[in-house]
């Protein structure tokens, strides 16, 4: 396992363990705006990178807004939620499709979101990075 997917991997469960033991607060940082990057979709045994582009509205630990390969094709999310926990920030939201769900749980770094991006009901997962592209 490369230490980068590793390294996500036990963020991913500290989370849990954290939300679990109720250490959650109100999110203080503020990631309503555009922002933009990629998602490194599982294609063929490698990672095809592709444009992502999300518009946030995040209000307390609400979060709603859209997500899409580019800003004119955007879908609703759902079920959107911002959590601080002991281990940092931590978005997670569904993008729900025709036919599909996508769930995302990224992580805020000096200011990019960093994640996964899962397909419920398939394995693999697709690396995500946005940033800031408006505030």
């Amino acid at each position: 396992m490369s230490r980068t997917l590793l390294g996500l991997v036990l963020t991913l469960v500290l989370s849990s363990v954290a939300v679990a033991a109720g250490r959650t607060s109100t999110a203080a940082a503020d990631f309503s705006g555009r922002w933009s990057g990629t998602i490194a979709i599982p294609e063929n045994g490698k990672r095809v990178k592709s444009g992502l582009h999300a518009t946030f509205k995040h209000a307390g630990e609400e979060l709603t807004g859209s997500v899409g390969p580019d800003p004119a094709a955007q879908l609703p999310i759902t079920k959107g939620r911002v959590e601080i926990t002991k281990f940092g920030t931590v978005m997670t939201f569904e993008m729900p499709g025709q036919g599909f769900v996508m769930r995302f749980e990224l992580r805020e770094d000096h200011g990019v979101l960093r994640g996964l991006a899962r397909l419920a009901g398939q394995p693999g997962q697709a690396p995500v990075e946005l940033q800031p592209s408006e505030k």
